[in-house]
């Protein structure tokens, strides 16, 4: 099961709800809004931990060490 399913699916899609509700957005927009960021993420999250293998170091250095906010 991926991250996104995981969310649509959490505390049976009211997460979703209040997330629409909170963002003023209707629940096909925020699951639409959702999944863009999470691709987003993940596309991040690869070409990071594949940069010349430190990058993967690199990501577990920054969240270990609080630098991850930069």
């Amino acid at each position: 099961m991926g991250l996104l399913q995981t969310i649509l699916e959490a505390q049976g899609g009211a997460l979703v709800k209040q997330l629409a509700s909170n963002s003023g957005l209707d629940v096909n927009n925020t699951v639409a809004a959702l999944s863009r960021l999470l691709g987003g993420l993940n596309q991040g999250i690869q070409k990071n931990t594949s940069n010349n293998n430190t990058g993967l170091e690199s990501l577990l250095r920054a969240l270990q060490t609080g630098g991850h906010d930069r």
